[in-house]
């Protein structure tokens, strides 16, 4: 067992509250500039970022479970493993599509001038 119940429990309000916040980040700035085109990169890297530590805690949750330990240590990180990469890796095409169409218009600006 690496983990008692209650400091599972205390990790996983601290882990809840830090992806739900990364979330909200993540879609404040791509609302507010992705629309118009503006920090491309640091949107693209906080998306592969996500993807990349929610299959990092899927895989220690799954080693978990496969190693026998309880249910509380790796329903947590497959847990939050699973809605990392459920939610991020959409987002990354549907964020690279937004960036493709403002290049896209503002080519046709270009081209209208």
């Amino acid at each position: 067992v690496l983990f008692s119940e209650s400091v599972i429990g205390i990790l996983s309000i601290w882990l809840d509250r830090g992806v739900g916040i990364w979330g909200a980040v993540y879609g404040i700035l791509a609302g507010v500039f992705g629309a118009r085109g503006k920090l491309k990169t640091l949107l693209l890297s906080m998306n592969i970022a996500s993807v990349i530590l929610g299959m990092v805690m899927l895989g220690v949750g799954l080693y978990a479970f496969l190693s026998g330990q309880p249910d509380h240590i790796w329903f947590l990180f497959v847990r939050m493993g699973a809605i990392l990469v459920c939610v991020f890796f959409p987002l990354f095409f549907v964020a690279r599509a937004i960036y493709r169409m403002f290049e896209l218009n503002k080519m046709k600006l270009k081209d209208l001038a």
